[in-house]
């Protein structure tokens, strides 16, 4: 339970913050570190403008994922996909495995959608698709179960932006990579 004033001063934090960048490294960083749940409660907008800073804090950003909700969250979403984006760019310039770029674009993907950034979504879905269609090429036992799955998601996606017609052979591929587990 935090107090009701929370929400609103850590908003305020945060804008205090890009136009004064000592202000983030000296009391926001530290205090949502300790506290992620604060920029949570301050909503989609202050998430989105904290995603935003430049140079913010990845293991800021990081503390604010681990505590999201998993599902929509209609008050949260468009924050929690811009913390999400955030951290994916960095993820991604850090990591050179193709597994974990799948991964990182699957779940971009989704908390996207769920913000209502379909045409985000759908690029997100079919990058982790065709990373996936790769690895599976060349182990097919390792990587099928989590194809089948992206290309699930992918079709869902494809079907959301009105491409229906792309979208059935795609999940029908889906279909027969399942079905064979």
């Amino acid at each position: 339970d935090q107090p009701p004033w929370s929400g609103p001063a850590v908003t305020v934090l945060i804008e205090t913050a890009r136009r004064w960048p000592h202000m983030a490294a000296g009391q926001l960083y530290p205090l949502l570190r300790a506290r992620p749940e604060l920029a949570l409660q301050a909503g989609a907008a202050a998430l989105a403008a904290l995603a935003g800073l430049p140079g913010v804090d990845v293991t800021v950003l990081e503390a604010i994922e681990a505590r999201s909700p998993a599902d929509r969250n209609v008050n949260l979403d468009i924050g929690i996909a811009a913390v999400t984006a955030r951290l994916a760019t960095d993820r991604l310039a850090a990591n050179s495995d193709p597994a974990d770029h799948a991964r990182i674009h699957h779940d971009l993907a989704i908390r996207l959608s769920n913000a209502g950034l379909h045409q985000q979504a759908l690029a997100a879905a079919r990058a982790a698709s065709q990373i996936l269609q790769q690895l599976a090429a060349a182990d097919r036992h390792a990587y099928r179960p989590a194809l089948a799955t992206s290309l699930g998601t992918y079709a869902t996606f494809l079907a959301e932006v009105g491409r229906r017609a792309e979208a059935v052979p795609v999940s029908e591929e889906a279909v027969r990579l399942r079905r064979e587990l």
